[in-house]
């Protein structure tokens, strides 16, 4: 029997060369020695200069750990969302790094189209509200979306299931980087992405998915306020002043840390909170500020108040659906998403079918 001739691709896409060799952390100059090409060649092929032959497509894919089907994708590539225009800590995030998480990001967002092909997931339901067109404050925003989202008053019991019940989606990354817990995306056709470190602890954890859910809901251009609209939304949001006033009279450190287990925020959001509202003195404030530093809370506060972490259940219940419904294995999926099987669980936490566990066993 005669071979089959090897399927031939379409014209490999220069976006998806940049974006591979970003999302791998390599300067131009390193993938070029790696590819054993002149960095002029590769710059000209980046560029959509010169186009990519099939020996360099092999070579790209060898060195960049993406299948060759994967530089000929057509996908949009997106830039910076709305949210990092005045992104403060961003500034100081070397250009590198900010290349690599948002070449990541962008492959996420081609993993999740890909995902959501075969299956309908709920509408968005997050809420877009022009402040200067209702002229209201950013605390009423952030009572119309619990309002909106039927929240009891109170603390917010998981703000990872509020988000994706109405039609969000959390996706943890590996951003590396101290300067970014969470960045997100709206991108038509899908749901609003959230995209956080998948290191944070808890109370962080919360704050921050609040802090993004501030910028999805206010801001679709960007404006100088826009970091502190977002804090101050989030502030609301995860501790209602109508509901955590009260509990604000005669602060101390324990009483920081009991309250925490309760609002399931950090103690030092909790002293910052007390001290906007005007329930404890500047001066009480700058000592209990003063009492933290010294006993280390500023860096780690105390494990005994450590709030759960939330688990994203979306992303994980897409890709069982994909498993037990649609009959994909890791290898399957593992295509679907462009990645070897490896760098296919780590990302996406798969787990591989009966089968296929028992295939990795053999006797000896």
């Amino acid at each position: 029997m005669s071979e089959q001739p090897a399927k031939e691709l379409p014209p490999v896409n220069h976006e998806m060369v940049t974006l591979a060799r970003e999302s791998r952390g390599l300067l131009q100059s390193q993938a070029a020695k790696l590819l054993g090409l002149y960095q002029g060649r590769l710059s000209k092929i980046e560029s959509g200069l010169t186009s990519a032959d099939e020996d360099i497509r092999r070579k790209l894919s060898a060195v960049l750990c993406y299948p060759p089907e994967f530089f000929s994708l057509k996908n949009s590539v997106f830039g910076p969302g709305t949210s990092e225009f005045f992104h403060r800590k961003l500034q100081s995030t070397p250009a590198r790094k900010l290349r690599q998480i948002h070449a990541e990001i962008n492959i996420r967002i081609i993993h999740i189209e890909r995902l959501l092909r075969a299956i309908d997931i709920e509408k968005d339901n997050i809420p877009r509200i022009d402040l200067e067109e209702r002229r209201w404050s950013v605390s009423d925003v952030a009572r119309a979306v619990r309002a909106t989202w039927n929240l009891p008053p109170g603390p917010v019991q998981t703000v990872v299931n509020s988000i994706e019940a109405a039609g969000g989606l959390v996706i943890p990354c590996k951003f590396d980087c101290v300067n970014i817990d969470a960045l997100s995306r709206y991108i038509p056709g899908l749901p609003h992405l959230f995209f956080v470190d998948d290191s944070l602890l808890g109370d962080r954890l919360r704050m921050t998915l609040a802090h993004e859910l501030g910028h999805a809901v206010l801001h679709r251009l960007p404006n100088p306020d826009m970091e502190d609209q977002a804090f101050q939304f989030a502030a609301e949001f995860l501790m209602p002043e109508k509901e955590i006033r009260p509990q604000f009279d005669q602060v101390t450190l324990a009483k920081l840390g009991t309250m925490k287990q309760v609002w399931k925020v950090s103690m030092a959001a909790l002293l910052k909170r007390a001290g906007d509202l005007g329930k404890i003195s500047p001066d009480m404030k700058r000592y209990l500020w003063t009492k933290m530093s010294k006993s280390g809370y500023r860096t780690r506060e105390p494990a005994e108040f450590d709030v759960p972490i939330e688990e994203p259940r979306m992303l994980k219940q897409i890709i069982e659906v994909h498993q037990n419904d649609l009959g994909y294995g890791l290898g399957d999926l593992s295509k679907l998403l462009f990645l070897d099987k490896e760098e296919a669980q780590l990302k996406y936490n798969i787990v591989p079918s009966k089968t296929e566990s028992k295939l990795r066993l053999r006797a000896i």
